[in-house]
């Protein structure tokens, strides 16, 4: 919610600064770049600590639970993205979840 009225009231302050309205969505974009790319190492760290408390790396059960528990989000949301866009942004991140797992327990072995 935060972010949400940070980036609609945006052009209030901002306006002074940019030329046109392409450079006000241009930074509304780059803003929200930076919060994903936040939220995804957020994301990486717990999925690191995780690693502590798993008996097996690989669960498609899980793997296929978030999924679908997203779409399932996305079907309920007043802005809807393409089903496809969401495998297609967490398929690799579960995937790269589980090397970063994996090179964690073969650093911890050796």
């Amino acid at each position: 919610m935060k972010l949400y009225l940070m980036i609609t009231f945006l052009p209030v302050y901002i306006s002074a600064f940019f030329i046109n309205k392409l450079d006000v969505l241009r930074y509304k974009i780059d803003i929200i770049d930076k919060s994903i790319y936040n939220l995804i190492c957020f994301r990486m760290k717990y999925c690191k600590e995780t690693v502590k408390y798993k008996t097996n790396i690989h669960n498609p059960k899980r793997e296929q639970y978030i999924i679908n528990r997203l779409k399932n989000i996305n079907k309920h949301n007043n802005l809807k993205i393409n089903e496809t866009l969401i495998e297609d942004i967490w398929a690799p991140l579960l995937q790269y979840s589980k090397y970063e797992q994996i090179m964690m327990i073969k650093k911890e072995t050796q």
